[in-house]
């Protein structure tokens, strides 16, 4: 089943940084058996959404993600992966947003 979320890349970036993070942010024992998803199918999940990247006149401009749900557990592991590693203090920095800002984000895309 397909999820089809309405967002604007300003929405898709702090994911893309999610992914970007998991993939070479930091590194994690096992990653295949720690995630459940190898690193190839995680890299290529961050450059689909990397594909929707806009100019910087466009950011906020309406953007159709289409994410199957395959894509969506990933999101979700790979945000987890992401809280368990990077520190409070560090997240918006790394990320680009608050902690609170990418639960509102989370939610958005994987209610």
């Amino acid at each position: 089943m397909e999820k089809i979320i309405e967002t604007n890349w300003d929405e898709i970036w702090p994911i893309s940084n999610i992914l970007n993070e998991v993939c070479n942010g930091f590194e994690i024992p096992n990653f295949e058996i720690a995630l459940g998803f190898d690193y190839e199918t995680i890299y290529a999940l961050l450059r689909k959404l990397k594909n929707y990247r806009v100019n910087e006149t466009e950011f906020l401009d309406p953007v159709i993600l289409k994410l199957n749900e395959f894509e969506v557990e990933i999101i979700k592991v790979c945000y987890r992966a992401a809280l368990k590693e990077i520190e409070e203090w560090e997240f918006p920095i790394r990320i680009g947003i608050s902690i609170d800002e990418a639960n509102t984000l989370k939610n958005k895309f994987l209610r």
